[in-house]
């Protein structure tokens, strides 16, 4: 999800991004262990597909920006995955639709609000 996130920031709200700018831009956040893999190299292209590739996202042949071609990413293409788990962009995690404060009690090793599951098949003794 790191890795979504900083793809995400990379692109900083464009349609497309060339493979090569995203590893660039990802590397040279300082914040991001990506620029210290590969013996300090760095983020790859090659890499950055395989990482992605889980989330169904796969660099397309050929993105066009102005005149200049190569091969990159289409947002369109990552946004259901920015949208399910990731926050919105400049929010903290608990505007996320997915954080409810309500499954954070305040001590960690106290039991949640659960509801007892029964078997509903009647089978005892299984």
């Amino acid at each position: 999800m790191q890795l979504l996130g900083a793809v995400r920031e990379a692109m900083n709200g464009a349609p497309v991004a060339f493979t090569a700018d995203l590893v660039r831009t990802i590397n040279a956040n300082e914040e991001l262990p990506f620029g210290a893999w590969r013996e300090g190299k760095g983020l790859d292209g090659r890499t950055l597909a395989k990482l992605l590739k889980p989330y169904g996202v796969k660099p397309r042949g050929t993105v066009r920006i102005g005149d200049a071609t190569a091969k990159g990413y289409h947002a369109e293409d990552l946004a259901e995955e920015w949208e399910r788990l990731l926050p919105p962009r400049g929010a903290s995690h608990a505007s996320h639709p997915s954080y409810t404060g309500e499954h954070s009690p305040e001590d960690p090793h106290e039991p949640s609000d659960v509801t007892d599951v029964t078997d509903s098949a009647g089978g005892e003794g299984r």
